[in-house]
C-alpha cells in the first residue's frame, strides 16, 4: 500500500451530530474549523501533537450562512463537547468570512504539511 493520497470518500448524513457521533465511535480526532476558534499560531504545538499521535482526523467545517457553532446550536448540542480542538486556521484573514472551499484548501494544506514534517522526523525522506 502506498502512503499517498489518491482521493477521498464522500458520505452523506442527516446531521452534523450524526457525523460527530460516528467519528467519535471510530476514534477520530475531531477538529472544528471556524474563525471563532483558537488561532492555530497559538496552539500550534497541540496541532503538531495531534497529527503525530492520531492517524484518523476529521475536520468539521461550517457553511456559507452558518458556522459550526450555529449548526450545532440548531441541532441542539455544543460543538465543544465533540471537538478535540476548535481552530482558526486562517488568522487575520481580512474578510468577514472565507468560503468553505477556500477553508478546505487552507486547512488540508496545513495538516498535510504537518503530516509530512511528521514523516520527516521518522527518517522518511521520500
Amino acid at each position: 500500500k502506498l502512503d499517498i493520497y489518491w482521493g477521498f470518500d464522500v458520505y452523506t448524513a442527516d446531521s452534523m451530530l450524526e457525523v460527530l457521533n460516528k467519528a467519535k465511535k471510530q476514534r477520530f480526532y475531531v477538529i472544528g474549523a471556524t474563525k471563532e476558534g483558537k488561532l492555530i499560531t497559538e496552539v500550534f504545538e497541540d496541532v503538531i501533537n495531534a497529527v503525530k499521535t492520531h492517524s484518523r482526523i476529521l475536520v468539521v467545517f461550517g457553511g456559507p450562512k452558518s458556522d459550526i457553532f450555529d449548526i450545532a446550536a440548531r441541532e441542539g448540542f455544543k460543538i465543544d463537547d465533540y471537538c478535540d480542538l476548535i481552530l482558526n486556521f486562517v488568522p487575520h484573514q481580512g474578510t468577514i468570512s472565507i468560503r468553505t472551499e477556500e477553508a478546505l484548501h487552507a486547512v488540508l494544506s496545513i495538516l498535510n504539511l504537518l503530516k509530512e514534517l511528521k514523516r520527516g522526523e521518522a527518517g522518511c525522506s521520500d
